[in-house]
């Protein structure tokens, strides 16, 4: 058996991954058009989205991506606030030293 790329799957891979699933169950999929693949020779190729979308399973890496942006800005924003902060108490301070 050949090691699976990252993206790309042979039926014999998905089978390897989700052995609950019969290499006919896959094939039928295919055929009826349910879960697109390429036919290269003999065997079909699947993108790993697409058997993701099959099996019913959310694209979670778009979703981790979208979260941990949402982070950063969420702590880009704190630290802008600290910074606003700071700066908002030393204009106190130098209004207090203009008026001496």
């Amino acid at each position: 058996m050949r090691k699976p790329t990252e993206d790309i799957l042979t039926v014999d891979d998905i089978r390897a991954e989700q052995p609950k699933l019969k290499k006919t169950e896959i094939l039928l999929a295919i055929k009826r058009k349910e879960l697109i693949a390429e036919k290269h020779g003999r065997r079909y190729l699947v993108n790993r989205k697409a058997l993701n979308t099959w099996l019913g399973f959310e694209n979670n890496e778009e979703e981790y991506k979208k979260d941990l942006y949402i982070k950063e800005l969420e702590n880009k924003i704190k630290g802008y606030q600290i910074q606003f902060e700071t700066f908002k108490g030393l204009l106190k301070t130098l209004a207090n030293v203009a008026d001496i």
